[in-house]
């Protein structure tokens, strides 16, 4: 098998620690998507509860439309159904809508109720002072498409005054579904709360994304956070990606967060005995794609179940013992993929044991420094995996299928060097304070 490089791709515009990470044993991360993940069960229907995706999520054309040209008191449309009030463009009812052009402190408001709405940004730019960029008041779905080339930027610069009864709290914030997809790239920023929020389900199939909400989210789907492709880098947030239910079957994503970098959270469950002994309806779901996490709290965290299926996950987690870079509440699985993270020991976790792949979770005797190169050599001294996390840590999580039982494996980070047996397919105890049990 051919050893492969892996570099982690960071937003030219915004500065991120490097991680490096090497893996030899597989030819494609596509190789360990199962049949059941949502790619492989997309069906011609919109309306499918079982399907993680629908075909619509992934139709970037636009070939019928009105044009929306965006100007600072003078924009335009050709559409009846479209309203402009001075710099609020309202959008009343279903159609596909091609906008460009530019406003200094305005927004697009759709208003369809159980319509679907198809925004197409080429080459626009919105700022506000003090709302969300685009707000979806009422529709069915909407879909937002970046076209082909296209450069396109959304930036809410202040605190968010409320306007109705909706707490509007996002740079784009949806009352209903939306997907978003496309050829060009998106820059949306948020400096007071979060950047993407839908109050549904949140879909992401294709584009460019460069996010940045200090205070805030970068993605939050109150229902679900659903990742199938594009190369999405989420950086200085508070936290990366939110939801009930989180999915990600392909795609490069890449965050850095102050807290938790993936979290999957009931918003509606308050009672914080309840988290503790975890909540069954929150999943997190890795089965495709690229994950680079630097996390200044937990860096994979569910108040219910992980499941890994496939993809390549690598995790730099918190330099302190208060958190994990793996959490969960409930259970997690590994039976396929490449999953690896670093932390510090008093609150690691290791999968559980109903997992068919492999999983080592290994402390340092001290601890090691930020930016040397934890590795996992077989019997015969061949590396298997490398990674190199942003951040100090003394435990580290490896999970690849070359991880067999009965094997011999070596542990090293720079002069520490150790030797294990796999005598089963689980090595290693640790589960997190309250979310699944004691200290390692």
């Amino acid at each position: 098998m051919k050893k492969r490089f892996m570099a982690v791709f960071l937003c030219s515009l915004l500065a991120a620690s490097l991680t490096g990470c090497s893996y030899k044993g597989i030819d494609s991360v596509t190789d360990l998507i199962p049949a059941s993940s949502g790619k492989a069960t997309i069906e011609e229907s919109e309306e499918t509860a079982e399907d993680l995706y629908t075909k619509s999520d992934y139709d970037t054309s636009y070939d019928d439309y009105k044009t929306i040209t965006l100007a600072d008191s003078a924009s335009s449309c050709d559409s009846k159904n479209v309203d402009i009030d001075g710099d609020v463009i309202n959008i009343n009812s279903a159609g596909t809508y091609l906008i460009s052009g530019s406003l200094s402190d305005g927004q697009i408001v759709v208003n369809a109720e159980n319509e679907k709405v198809h925004l197409v940004l080429d080459g626009a730019s919105i700022s506000n002072s003090s709302a969300a960029c685009i707000y979806v008041k009422q529709a069915d779905k909407v879909f937002i498409t970046t076209a082909k080339g296209s450069e396109n930027s959304l930036l809410s610069s202040g605190e968010f005054e409320q306007t109705d009864d909706n707490n509007v709290d996002g740079t784009i914030f949806s009352k209903a579904d939306l997907t978003l997809n496309g050829e060009g790239s998106l820059s949306v920023v948020c400096e007071s709360e979060h950047a993407i929020v839908s109050k549904d389900d949140l879909v992401i199939t294709s584009g460019t994304y460069n996010i940045s909400a200090s205070e805030g989210k970068g993605l939050q789907g109150k229902d679900s956070v659903r990742i199938d492709g594009g190369n999405i880098s989420v950086m200085d947030c508070y936290e990366g990606i939110e939801g009930l239910e989180i999915y990600i079957t392909g795609g490069n994503i890449d965050i850095t967060s102050s807290d938790d970098g993936i979290n999957a959270v009931n918003k509606d469950n308050d009672d914080e005995t309840a988290k503790m002994a975890g909540d069954d309806s929150c999943i997190l779901a890795i089965s495709g794609g690229f994950i680079n996490i630097n996390a200044g709290g937990d860096g994979i965290d569910s108040n219910g179940s992980v499941t890994v299926t496939g993809g390549e996950t690598y995790v730099s987690g918190a330099a302190d013992g208060g958190n994990a870079a793996l959490d969960y509440g409930t259970s997690a699985t590994v039976t396929g993929g490449i999953f690896v993270a670093a932390g510090f020991s008093q609150m690691a976790c290791n999968f559980g044991d109903d997992s068919t792949q492999g999983s080592i979770l290994y402390t340092f005797s001290e601890t090691v420094k930020a930016a040397v190169t934890a590795r996992l050599l077989d019997a015969d001294g061949n590396e298997i995996i490398s990674y190199t996390p942003a951040k100090e840590y003394n435990s580290i999580l490896f999970s690849v299928p070359e991880i067999k039982e009965g094997n011999d494996y070596t542990v090293t980070a720079g002069s520490l060097s150790e030797s294990i047996t796999m005598d089963g397919l689980i090595y290693g105890g640790g589960q997190g304070f309250g979310m699944g049990g004691g200290f390692i």
